[in-house]
Order: structure tokens, then C-alpha cells, then sequence
């Protein structure tokens, strides 16, 4: 399954807009900021439960982000409990320019059965490509390998693996693109080699269905299947991936054992097509088309994901609009758009999904067409803007592989779903039909905080898999103020898996569907230098809070609770016992009552 042994990656979808909100097992949590080098535009996460370290029984996490501040971050807590956290950490890779996906294996060394290592791919600073693989030791991460796969310039890429029950071993395969062609590996770990890396096999180049053989922006998810011709370990890859054109989107699949001894060349096997998106407008007289732009144009490209174990089942989502970068608005001016403006007339989140070697599926996920639903791929907000298109999806399989998590970046503003930044839905591919909330409704809001909208919404799952966790991984860009010196972090959240069909998440800022009441942090002075202190709005300073200070790196500087006095005094301590730099902070604020929270820039200026 896509991102191995895991629990699921969701960013907490929540009922907001219906009916009873229930808290999640976990609030969100602060990873880091960007660095502004670049906007976050991509995530990635992998999970691996119950893992049998020589100390403690874990489960490990491990994400990644770019372009801005790309890094990787990882988290070993103790089985079951992802509060209770060991240790965790962030690291910048060497030589890595944006780290692109992640996975978790067993460590490469056959005779350390109790050792784990992360997997990153990473368009390196020379514009190849890279793996770079850590040992996930007691304490953190120690860097053992990190190698070149090839000189040739790549930035999209992706990675899976899954246990192979056959070899007894983790089992991964690489998908990368380059020069408008997309090339493959497989490899396995532990493996006997006297080098304690992982097994990396032959590269070969993916003839593709698409224009020329060729693919843009691809995605690989892996899955076990009770038995695969030529390929003892039943293990088959499936590639998503968009043609030359940026008009269609491919689902095609090959062996696993097959890519590893693959040649210079690999035919790979069609699946399906995409159902192309049906065009709404025609024009008029006055009013005509300008240029239309590709389907995908602006796509990031499609997400995929597989069970561990299946009798061949898949699923896929890609984001497909309808834009006109021009209008020809003939005289008199009767044309409702303004005259030379782009135009996305429509913005459709589709899917595909077989089940168990069944038919393949076609189903748009926000046009109002599934049970519980509004349309809200057509009559966009304008102006248009592309970070909407740029919006990275997610898909991953729930428990069982009975059940399909879909989310992505709000296509469209709605009076129900007030300010959220991603919308989702669970869906049952056994029974072809959406799990509506306890109410009816089909959505359900993923959000981090009302009126902060990310600048390019990302989101990623890690699915669910053999080992077995009580939660679901998610990792999600979000923005952290309204300014535009530091406007973007990364978050992580660990949603029950059990509160997923029924109740959905709930957003941490209850009162979302209240602004009146929503809670509002200031800091006196800001910027800051020798004295800090805070404080809230009046009817709000009897509750008590939860406050964390992250710098940029994501290293907590200050953690304290209390009432806003208690605070006061922590951060008093705090400014004066410290050496003055010059910095910035994220604040965070968290009412201990009604769970809302805010955020804030803090910046401290030595002179």
C-alpha cells in the first residue's frame, strides 16, 4: 500500500459544517515554518507501527515538505500512544535541494532484526536525483547512504513499499521523471550485502501509455496480490502519471519482481484512462473563449494508493479544470467576465478506484453528483488564482482496505464551509457509494485555523497497512498569520482511525461558525527585545491556555500554561534569561475551555 505499514494519513476532516463535532484523539502540532526560499508546495509522510526496537515497542513517523525549507522530520513514539512521544526531530538532508516523498524499511543490515531506516528521494543541489537512507538508531537518525540514482535532471518523484510476506523483507519501488520521460527501480531491505545498504535494483525507463511513451508528474503505489504471473512475490506496482499534453491522466501497472532485474526499457501495462473532464463553456457572440489551457496545466499531478494486501485493488485522485487565459469581449461589452482576465470556469477533483480485480470506477467528488454533496467545482470564486489548481490531493485506504479517504484544497468559497482550507470525503469502494457524517452530509472539513488559507494547499496520508496503529498520520500546509513575512508552516495530527466514518475530525478552532468569539492573541511589544508579554481580549482572560514558542527552525523555545498571568511570567523569565538575537517566532495559544487557538508572528530585534 501507498506509504508502508502505517497508519493513515488524513488531515483531520472534520463536520464542521454538520451536526455534533467530536475533538479527535490528537490536536495538530507545529513542525516547522518555511524558510521563504520557496512557498510550501508539496508533502509527504510514512508511518510503521509496532515496530520491535531493543528498548521500546514504537510506532515511527516520518515527513517531508518543500520547497521552502525543505526537510525531514521524524517522531518515534511509544506503540499506540502518539502523545507519548520518545523523541522526535528534523534534519536537513546533505546535498538535498527539495525532498519530494519518504518511506520507512527495515534496516538494510540482514543481522539487525530490531533496526529500522528511512527512505528519502530528494532533488539533489547538482539537479539529479537522490535516495538518502538513515538508520533509525534510539536516539535519531544516522545517515548511512545517500546516493545518486541519477545525474540527469529530476524534480518529480515518488516512493512506496510495503512488506513482502514472500521474501520476508520490506519491499519499495521509485518512480522519478526526467526529461519528460519516466523512469523506475525497485529494491527490498534487509538484504544479504556486505555494503549494509539496501537492495537497489536495475533502473529502467517506463514506455508509458501516453503520447511517445512518455509521462509527466508521476506517482507509484505497491500491493500485494495473491499471485502475479512471473513474479513470485505477488507484488504489483501501479504508476499514475499525466501524458506530454497535460490532457490525460494514466493509471498502468507492472511486476514488482520483474522492475527489479528490469532492462534499459519497460513496456508497462495499461489500466485505465482517467475520464476526461466534459468542457461547460461554449461563448457567444460576444462574449468567446480565449485560449484554453490543458486539463492538468497546472496540476501537480495525480495521487495513488494501493492496500498492503489485495486482490488488485487501487484508487486515484487528480485535480482537472476548465481555464481560459483570455476573453475575446466584442462590442457593445456583454460579456459578464472582465475583459482580458483569466477565467477557471470549472475545477473538478476526480477519482478511480477498483476494487478486488473488479471494474474500474469513475466518480468527480466535488460537482455535488455523490449522496450528501454540493457542487463546488463550477461558478469559482474569482479572481482566479493558481494555487487553487496547484492544490496537492491526497488518497489513502483504511482499515481493511474497505474504505477510501479522498481530500484536497477547497475548490471554492461556500456559506456552509466557511473559511476551511481543504475539504474531504470517506468512500466505500466495496459498496460504490459515499460514507456520509451521522446527518447525511457527504464533506468533511479538514482545517487547522479559520481565515488561514495556505498559499498552495498540501496535503498528504500515510494509509493504513499491516502493522497496525490506532491512528492516522496527516501532514498538511497551512498559513500561520496574515502577514507576509512568515506565512506558511508545516503540521502534523494523529486522528483515531475509529472516528473516521462517523464522527470525521473536528477543526481545532471550534467556534469557526462564530467569529464573534474567536480567540485573538496580542504581544506587547512587538517586536520585542528585553520585555514580552501578551494578552487577550477581556471576556476571554479567565480561561486558562496551553502556549508553545517555535523559532523557524521548529524548535520550541518556550512552552507554558496557566492563565494569561501565569504566562506572562513564564515569558518574562524566558526574555530576560536568554542572549538577544536577532529572530523571529510563531506563538501559539491554546484555550484550555474551548480548545480554540491562535497564532502569532513574534519578532525580536536587538536594536
Amino acid at each position: 500500500m501507498k506509504h508502508l505499514l502505517s497508519g493513515m494519513v488524513l488531515c483531520f476532516f472534520s463536520l464542521n459544517l454538520f451536526g455534533q463535532f467530536q475533538f479527535s484523539s490528537l490536536d495538530e502540532k507545529f513542525i516547522i515554518g518555511s524558510d521563504l526560499s520557496g512557498h510550501l508546495r508539496h508533502t509527504s509522510c510514512h508511518s510503521y507501527g509496532n515496530t520491535d526496537f531493543s528498548d521500546f515497542a514504537s510506532d515511527l513517523y516520518a515527513s517531508t515538505w518543500g520547497e521552502g525549507g525543505s526537510r525531514l522530520h521524524y517522531k518515534r513514539t511509544h506503540t499506540g500512544d502518539a502523545n507519548n512521544v520518545i523523541y522526535e526531530g528534523t534534519v536537513a538532508i546533505p546535498n538535498a535541494s527539495i525532498i519530494r516523498d519518504v518511506a520507512i524499511l527495515r534496516h538494510p543490515d540482514i543481522n539487525s532484526p530490531n533496526k529500522y531506516c528511512v527512505a528519502a528521494i530528494h532533488a539533489d543541489a547538482s539537479s539529479g536525483g537522490s535516495i538518502a537512507v538513515y538508520e533509525w538508531t534510539l536516539t535519531g537518525l544516522n545517515l548511512i547512504l545517500n546516493y545518486q540514482f541519477t545525474p540527469n535532471y529530476t524534480y518529480n518523484m515518488s516512493i512506496d513499499a510495503i512488506r513482502s510476506n514472500v521474501a520476508g523483507a520490506d519491499a519499495y519501488t521509485v518512480v522519478y521523471e526526467s526529461n519528460e520521460r519516466l523512469y523506475s527501480f525497485s529494491g527490498m531491505s534487509p538484504i544479504a550485502n556486505a555494503l549494509g545498504y539496501p537492495l537497489i535494483g536495475n533502473h529502467t525507463e517506463l514506455i508509458t501509455n501516453g503520447i511517445g511513451g512518455r509521462g509527466r508528474l508521476p506517482d507509484v503505489a505497491l500491493t500485494e496480490t495473491p499471485s502475479l504471473p512471473n513474479n513470485p512475490s505477488g507484488i504489483k506496482a501501479y504508476y499514475s502519471y499525466i501524458d506530454l499534453d497535460r490532457q490525460l491522466c494514466y493509471v498502468s501497472n507492472y511486476g514488482y519482481d520483474d522492475l527489479v532485474f528490469a532492462g534499459t526499457t519497460t513496456p508497462v501495462n495499461f489500466e485505465h484512462l482517467v475520464n476526461p473532464m466534459t468542457y461547460l463553456f461554449t461563448g457567444s457572440t460576444n462574449c468567446l473563449p480565449g485560449t484554453t489551457l490543458p486539463t492538468f496545466f497546472y496540476s501537480p499531478g495525480p495521487k495513488i494508493d494501493a492496500p498492503d494486501r489485495s486482490d488488485d485493488s487501487w484508487a486515484v485522485i487528480v485535480g482537472q479544470h476548465e481555464f481560459y487565459t483570455t476573453l475575446a469581449n466584442n462590442s457593445p461589452n456583454t460579456c459578464t467576465w472582465p475583459m482580458n482576465m483569466n477565467k477557471m470556469m470549472q475545477l473538478q477533483m476526480t477519482a478511480a478506484y477498483k476494487h478486488n480485480s473488479g471494474p474500474v470506477y469513475d466518480i468527480v467528488l466535488n460537482n455535488g453528483s455523490l449522496s450528501g454533496t454540493t457542487d463546488m467545482s463550477t461558478n469559482l470564486t474569482e479572481p482566479f488564482t493558481d494555487y487553487v489548481n496547484q492544490s496537492q490531493p491526497a488518497v489513502a485506504y483504511g482499515p481493511d482496505g474497505n474504505e477510501l479517504h479522498f481530500a484536497w484544497g477547497k475548490t471554492k468559497d461556500d456559506p456552509a464551509m466557511n473559511d476551511h482550507d481543504y475539504i474531504g470525503l470517506v468512500y466505500s469502494p466495496g459498496a460504490n457509494d459515499i460514507i456520509t457524517a451521522p446527518s447525511g452530509e457527504g464533506y468533511r472539513v479538514i482545517d487547522r485555523q479559520a481565515d488561514l488559507m495556505p498559499y498552495i494547499p498540501s496535503i498528504a496520508f500515510s494509509g493504513y497497512n499491516d502493522n497496525t496503529m490506532n491512528n492516522l498520520y496527516t501532514i498538511f500546509t497551512s498559513s500561520v498569520d496574515n502577514t507576509s513575512i512568515f506565512p506558511e508552516g508545516v503540521y502534523n495530527k494523529h486522528p483515531e482511525w475509529g472516528s473516521i466514518p462517523s464522527n470525521g475530525y473536528k477543526p481545532l478552532n471550534v467556534s469557526n461558525t462564530d467569529k464573534t468569539n474567536s480567540l485573538t492573541v496580542f504581544a506587547l511589544p512587538n517586536p520585542f527585545n528585553h520585555s514580552l508579554m501578551i494578552a487577550v481580549p477581556a471576556s476571554l482572560q479567565q480561561d486558562k491556555y496551553e502556549m508553545v514558542i517555535w523559532d523557524l527552525a521548529g524548535r520550541t523555545a518556550l512552552r507554558a500554561a496557566g492563565t494569561i498571568p501565569d504566562i506572562n511570567r513564564e515569558l518574562d523569565k524566558w526574555v530576560k534569561g536568554t542572549v538577544a538575537v536577532d529572530n523571529n517566532y510563531i506563538l501559539q495559544l491554546k484555550s484550555q475551555t474551548s480548545r480554540q487557538q491562535a497564532h502569532l508572528k513574534l519578532t525580536r530585534m536587538t536594536q
